[in-house]
């Protein structure tokens, strides 16, 4: 699984799965973000950053840009991740 991140960005590969991209986000990417996290102290303007990351993190998977004008909550809608806060 390391070679294929390094060759592809596989939350950007059309080739894979949206159910595939939505566990190797959940299992990767948020846990070991919100691990880091832990020790931080929550702000607004951090819980605003973890989530602006996240749904960033969603438009690429979906492969949605922000030209699209597709808005956030369509985009939860669509990949159905629980908010990382």
């Amino acid at each position: 699984m390391v070679e294929i991140w390094k060759d592809e960005q596989v939350l950007q590969d059309e080739k894979f799965p949206l159910s595939l991209k939505k566990k190797i986000f959940t299992q990767c990417v948020i846990s070991t973000s919100l691990y880091a996290a832990e020790t931080w102290a929550t702000t607004k303007i951090l819980n605003n950053k973890i989530r602006s990351t996240q749904l960033s993190m969603e438009r690429k998977m979906l492969g949605i840009t922000w030209q699209d004008k597709v808005t956030n909550k369509k985009i939860r809608e669509q990949t159905k991740l629980p908010d990382a806060l």
